[in-house]
């Protein structure tokens, strides 16, 4: 009786943990659908509102790391980051709808959900990218253990092959809030090898040499990159641009960050994404979603309660054995 009542709480445990395996959206709403959405109250990157950790609620969460906000600022796609181009496909106008995007390995990103700001224009219909450029940056706060992989929907624009403009962190720590011990891993992303430029040109730039596209990263090699969105544009008409009187195709990818085993055991405290600037018109990154992996790694209270259900299992068996002597 008593091995039977110690073994199925070890298991109502297990079961507990397990809850929160699977993948995260980051971002407000139900299950994050609304994103990365910024500034407006209640939204997640809103000083002060909490993190996704929140939700989850595990055992030995103190709170949420505060966002900060760097230089950097909403966009748009279609008149920032794919630079004015006339898709022959409907864009990711994730700014009007709560726009699920899912990869070829079944990662699932909540765009940007955001009609209610102007951010390059008038008509612009809102925002769905966060733009981060020269000496600029962005932190996403997390406060969540047991984190397997954050994949990351990145692209630049005007990044020239081979130059390093985009920096990520992934902020580890002994508490979610980032108050204790932390442990930073970070990522150099090189133009062309883990990102590339979202406007992919084929046809001649008539701008001239000084701003051809065909400088910019067009492809990766790296095979923690995949692309989520693709398509096609013919005959931009945005003099400004460098992709001035192009075609060809436009893309947003999403990177995999593998989190190491022993920092799987400590609290994401935040994502930190900089932009370290260069190249033709000065380089920017492009933050679009992120989504997280969790695993069921037990949480700091469930491996104590499991480590003292195993001495009790392992202290009664011995009693049990015992007793089992004096009979005989």
């Amino acid at each position: 009786m008593i091995k039977g009542f110690i073994k199925n709480s070890i298991l109502a445990g297990a079961v507990a943990t397990a809850a929160f395996a699977g993948q995260i959206k980051v971002g407000s709403g139900a299950n994050g659908i609304n994103g990365l959405t910024g500034t407006a109250a209640g939204q997640y990157l809103n000083a002060g509102t909490a993190c996704v950790g929140t939700a989850l609620a595990q055992a030995g969460f103190s709170g949420c790391a505060a966002p900060v906000i760097t230089g950097a600022g909403q966009r748009n796609y279609s008149t920032s980051l794919f630079s004015g181009s006339v898709p022959n496909q409907p864009g990711p106008t994730g700014e009007n709808t709560a726009l699920q995007l899912t990869a070829s390995d079944g990662i699932t990103y909540a765009m940007i959900n955001n009609q209610s700001l102007t951010c390059n224009s008038a008509n612009d219909g809102g925002c769905n990218l966060w733009s981060v450029q020269g000496n600029q940056s962005i932190t996403i706060p997390i406060g969540i253990i047991g984190v397997t992989a954050a994949h990351i929907m990145l692209n630049d624009y005007w990044g020239v092959s081979g130059q390093q403009n985009t920096n990520v962190f992934l902020d580890f720590n002994t508490q979610s809030n980032g108050s204790g011990t932390v442990t930073t891993r970070a990522f150099n992303l090189v133009n062309g090898t883990e990102i590339r430029d979202a406007t992919q040109c084929t046809t001649a730039n008539a701008v001239g040499a000084t701003n051809t596209c065909s400088t910019y990263a067009a492809s990766t090699t790296s095979a923690n990159t995949l692309s989520v969105f693709n398509g096609s544009y013919t005959n931009n008409t945005v003099a400004a641009s460098p992709y001035f009187n192009t075609g060809g195709n436009f893309a947003l990818d999403a990177l995999k960050f593998t989190v190491n085993v022993g920092d799987q055991n400590l609290w994401l405290a935040d994502i930190r994404i900089t932009n370290l600037g260069g190249g033709t018109n000065i380089s920017r990154t492009a933050l679009s979603a992120i989504t997280l992996e969790a695993s069921a790694t037990p949480e700091p209270a469930t491996v104590f309660v499991l480590a003292g259900g195993l001495i009790t299992l392992a202290f009664t068996r011995r009693r049990i054995a015992k007793a089992s002597k004096i009979v005989l």
